[in-house]
């Protein structure tokens, strides 16, 4: 019965996400009314939220699809913010070998990543790169600063997400009207700025009645089943026979196309009231083409909790 229950919300999660495909044209993105109209827009849907809160702990349950791929994973994911400056997500998947668990901190500009939970399970290992090579230090510290800008990125994104609260650098500026294809409109912001990291920018698209967020779309790395490379197990690449090695560079490509951004839309629905302010229950991830690979389902938020404090953003 739960596995059914389960599949059922996925299903559901899915026509959100196709239902609010709101399309916006390059050249609306590029141009921008003589009176920016961005500013009072997006105070006017801060202010419909409820008062702004400082911290916030939020627990929900996760459920993801990657694309290409028919078996499901679940898990929990845990986000915490507290303003001006620190973010953290712990989060924990249950997976065939076993659970994968990753707790994600960020403190200024400062960040650690660890895993929270140990990984089991026959056939689990990993691999430092090709020809088991390790890094060279140049390449450490190109690492390091991807992961920092990502980073940053996620914790802009979760304050406009759950918070409803510009980042620090962004700006709003008015984009216009978008329509979906059963003719629903929203009003939408470009959420960027001059001081602010270009992998943080992102389309808020707002209800022109309630002035609650739809849509939020961005840039991101969408999940993905391996297709075409078989070179971790028995099998060879591209389905080979057993035990022939992967062309020199092959891991590496491969994993660089999986990294590539491609454009992320994140639905809102289920909305709740807690505490005097407004949230989504439920966000589901799709892709631009409208195919969902991510389900989030809130079970619990905490605003401006005594318990949370600066000390569970240190480094353990």
């Amino acid at each position: 019965m739960e596995k059914v229950s389960r599949r059922r919300a996925w299903i559901t999660g899915a026509i959100l996400g196709a239902g609010l495909g709101l399309s916006v044209s390059a050249a609306a993105q590029a141009a921008a009314p003589a009176a920016d109209r961005g500013p009072g827009l997006w105070q006017q849907a801060a202010a419909a939220m409820g008062a702004a809160p400082y911290s916030l702990d939020i627990r929900a349950h996760l459920l993801t699809r990657p694309l290409g791929s028919t078996r499901e994973q679940q898990g929990r994911l845990e986000i915490k913010l507290l303003l001006p400056e620190m973010y953290q997500r712990s989060m924990t998947t249950r997976m065939p070998f076993g659970s994968f668990g990753m707790v994600q901190t960020l403190n200024g500009s400062q960040f650690w990543t660890h895993r929270v939970l140990p990984v089991g399970g026959p056939g689990f290992f990993m691999r430092r790169g090709e020809g088991n090579r390790q890094p060279s230090a140049a390449e450490r510290k190109q690492f390091q600063a991807r992961m920092l800008a990502s980073l940053q990125a996620q914790f802009a994104r979760a304050q406009i997400v759950w918070m409803l609260h510009l980042p620090a650098g962004f700006a709003a500026q008015y984009g216009g009207v978008a329509q979906a294809a059963d003719g629903s409109k929203a009003e939408w912001l470009k959420l960027n700025g001059a001081n602010a990291s270009p992998d943080a920018a992102a389309l808020l698209f707002l209800d022109p009645k309630t002035m609650r967020p739809l849509m939020l779309q961005y840039q991101g790395v969408v999940p993905q089943a391996p297709r075409n490379f078989r070179g971790f197990g028995g099998r060879g690449p591209r389905g080979g026979p057993a035990g022939t090695p992967p062309p020199p560079g092959a891991r590496r490509r491969f994993f660089m196309r999986m990294m590539k951004p491609q454009t992320i839309r994140l639905h809102f629905s289920g909305w709740r009231k807690v505490q005097g302010r407004w949230f989504p229950m439920r966000l589901v991830k799709t892709t631009l083409q409208g195919v969902t690979f991510e389900q989030l389902d809130v079970k619990k938020i905490q605003i401006n909790s005594k318990k949370l404090t600066a000390a569970q953003f240190a480094k353990r």
